[in-house]
């Protein structure tokens, strides 16, 4: 696994993602979440460096989420357990998503 250092607070989740990768929309369970991130579980031929945009609605918020992200790093013998085994950064993400997803892990944070 490539090193990566978290800059922002992450906060365990349980939710569906919908993602939509190069040729193929498939749905994930998110794990955990940052403004800057996610942890996924995934059955999908990912690997580091793809590219994906990932949809999701956050609990108790109105508002979807849709951005970009990219593999950083997957551990390909952990599918289905019951951790993350794929690491994601959000790229380019907008102001309003970004806001959305802050208000939410500082609410989990207290």
């Amino acid at each position: 696994m490539t090193e990566y250092t978290r800059k922002e607070p992450r906060v365990t989740v349980d939710m569906r993602a919908r993602c939509i990768g190069e040729g193929v929309v498939f749905s994930d369970r998110v794990h955990n979440l940052s403004v800057g991130g996610a942890g996924i579980n995934t059955l999908s031929q990912l690997k580091p460096g793809d590219e994906l945009e990932l949809n999701f609605r956050l609990p108790e918020q109105q508002r979807g989420v849709r951005l970009r992200a990219a593999v950083v790093w997957l551990v390909e013998d952990d599918v289905g357990g019951e951790s993350p085994n794929c690491g994601l950064m959000f790229k380019d993400v907008a102001r309003e998503d970004k806001a959305t997803i802050d208000e939410f892990v500082g609410s989990v944070l207290g």
